[in-house]
């Protein structure tokens, strides 16, 4: 647990709100669609040129394209067209940024550009769309800010490669995060990105909602193994949320502290469905505090050394009631705990699938012998109800390269 972090947070915010003047620039799924982006360029730019200028006369519906090159941090301030105002690479990737610093901007669309150092949008935001993008290697991938009672929602992060992100040094703001969101961030689609190779968080929010983390892969070695202040999760969430989905995503080898952890706040409605944790966490792979409204189905686990907790200790969490916990593999934990331990009972639980004893429910199965295998075509065999992941795309299959098998004992 990590009861002081949120603290943590705050005089970090504090900081950067200090700085910011200075920063011009079978299985049920949840389906997201991928933003399609079209339109002919309207202006093309070089090395050299002036983008930030380009982009803030840019008119709604403006398309900037950028010839391959090196270009330094791109810095805008104030940035309110009409409408989306793209910037993108006339050949996928190869416009290489420094960095993007964003801040009071609004409809700002960035695609197939690579950036070095962070994508950092600050204070008040919205409608901002980062599209098949290459961040990374860097110390930080993407900062969203907000802070008081500024307005930040409207945001989509798809189709990107985040990737090997790292810093030395005592640990600051994002340092070495792959998505880091704090302040109130709403109304959030993260979808379709491989993230991979991070020191810390995988995604992070620090209060906001409407967030739907979907169809991403998450991939390992983690790099935080030489940060011994760091606590690194898949995707952690404090201060609190409401409508919050994590669906269809894999989680590979990522060496996390711990993959899901909701902690430090009220939260309802949160939907956990058809993820794939294989070998995830030297913790637990979910450890969820009480929730007022948890849907939490077709998810399978493998590999993690303390399994699934459900929590009930949490003074200020606040009510936790309407669980559907249904479906579920829990097995291979090597920490000596239950591959599932529910504190109360807050609804229901059943249908699920331990290889220990531990799944609870008058329909779930226990002692359930399984191994992984190298066949892709493998699924759980001698079960009397369908539970676990099952993939939901061709890209989806293609990461799924173990599935689950088991024996009849």
């Amino acid at each position: 647990m990590r009861l002081t972090r949120f603290a943590h947070y705050v005089v970090g915010l504090l900081l950067m709100a200090l700085a910011a003047p200075a920063l011009v620039g079978c299985a049920k799924s949840v389906s997201v669609a991928a933003p399609q982006v079209q339109g002919h360029c309207s202006v093309t730019l070089s090395p050299g040129q002036d983008v930030a200028a380009t982009v803030a006369s840019a008119s709604q519906n403006a398309v900037i394209c950028l010839q391959a090159g090196s270009y330094p941090t791109l810095k805008l301030s104030g940035l309110k067209p009409n409408g989306y105002v793209t910037l993108r690479s006339t050949h996928a990737r190869q416009a290489d940024f420094d960095g993007i610093d964003g801040q009071n901007v609004s409809f700002l669309r960035l695609e197939k550009l690579t950036v070095r150092g962070p994508v950092s949008i600050l204070q008040s935001a919205h409608d901002i769309q980062l599209l098949n993008n290459d961040i990374g290697p860097g110390t930080c991938g993407v900062y969203l800010y907000s802070w008081q009672h500024e307005t930040f929602r409207r945001v989509t992060i798809a189709q990107n490669y985040i990737h090997d992100l790292n810093f030395t040094g005592p640990e600051g703001v994002c340092s070495g995060y792959g998505i880091e969101a704090v302040g109130g961030v709403d109304n959030v689609q993260v979808t379709n990105n491989t993230i991979a190779h991070v020191a810390n968080d995988y995604v992070q929010l620090g209060g906001g909602e409407d967030w739907t983390v979907a169809h991403n892969l998450f991939l390992g070695p983690s790099l935080r193994q030489s940060h011994g202040t760091v606590h690194q999760d898949l995707w952690q969430v404090f201060g609190g949320g409401a409508n919050l989905r994590f669906a269809n995503n894999v989680a590979r080898n990522t060496e996390t502290q711990e993959s899901l952890l909701f902690q430090e706040g009220i939260y309802h409605n949160v939907r956990v469905e058809n993820n794939l944790f294989d070998h995830d966490s030297s913790g637990y792979s979910v450890q969820m505090f009480q929730v007022d409204g948890l849907t939490f189905t077709y998810n399978t686990f493998v590999g993690s050394t303390w399994g699934v907790i459900f929590r009930a200790d949490d003074p200020d969490a606040g009510r936790g009631q309407g669980y559907v916990v249904e479906h579920n593999i829990f097995g291979s934990t090597s920490g000596g705990t239950p591959d599932v331990s529910e504190y109360r009972a807050f609804g229901t639980y059943d249908y699920n699938v331990s290889q220990d004893g531990s799944a609870s429910g008058p329909h779930s199965v226990r002692h359930w012998h399984a191994h992984w295998s190298g066949k892709p075509g493998s699924q759980p065999r001698c079960l009397p109800f369908a539970a676990g992941y099952r993939p939901t795309s061709s890209t989806a299959q293609a990461a799924f390269s173990r599935r689950w098998r088991s024996g009849c004992s």
